[in-house]
């Protein structure tokens, strides 16, 4: 049970290093450091630990014309396997355009050589596995021939030009949803 004066707070003579106002300082000065180490670490808020990216453009051309919902990866050309690498990816709009994101859409990508593949579903996302319009030339790092460099600062890449596809460019159409009468449409 403490004592009268180590209830007030007053030194117990018990105690050489000064009693339980010492204990009392050190906590006080632990408080006082603590804030002073929070200032210290502010600058490195900031920095998120992701490599830099730079903006990057470019279009895809299938035949001479604008190909759109060409899907556009970079994989980086010193490190084909590796699984832990970053691809930077973009899909091309209506003119053949397209910019790279590797975090989000957009956002760039790291400086370095990449093998592109280019890979063109005959349908929209959905539950219907895609066909390549590009017959899979582009599609494989190892045998795509479509290397790119990334510069450190903003950039607008050649096109990548692709001969006419091996099928023709016709895009299916999504698998239509069943009658909701149970009745067969037209010829059936």
């Amino acid at each position: 049970m403490p004592t009268n004066s180590e209830a007030e707070g007053v030194a117990d003579p018990r105690h050489p290093a000064g009693g339980p106002r010492t204990g009392r300082r050190r906590a006080g000065a632990a408080t006082l450091a603590a804030p002073a180490v929070l200032l210290l670490m502010l600058p490195a808020c900031g920095d998120d630990g992701r490599v830099p990216l730079y903006r990057a453009e470019g279009r895809v051309e299938v035949g001479g014309e604008p190909a759109e919902g060409v899907q556009v990866v970079l994989h980086p050309a010193d490190r084909p396997g590796d699984l832990d690498s970053l691809r930077p990816r973009g899909t091309t709009g209506p003119d053949g355009s397209f910019e790279l994101g590797t975090f989000e859409p957009g956002d760039g990508a790291p400086a370095g050589r990449y093998v592109a593949t280019l890979f063109w579903p005959d349908v929209p996302p959905g539950p219907t596995p895609p066909n390549d319009l590009l017959g899979g030339r582009h599609a494989d790092p190892a045998a795509s021939g479509l290397e790119v460099t990334i510069p450190e600062g903003p950039t607008e890449l050649e096109p990548f030009r692709v001969e006419d596809a091996p099928r023709a460019p016709t895009r299916r159409q999504p698998p239509t949803a069943p009658d909701v009468d149970g009745m067969a449409g037209p010829g059936g």
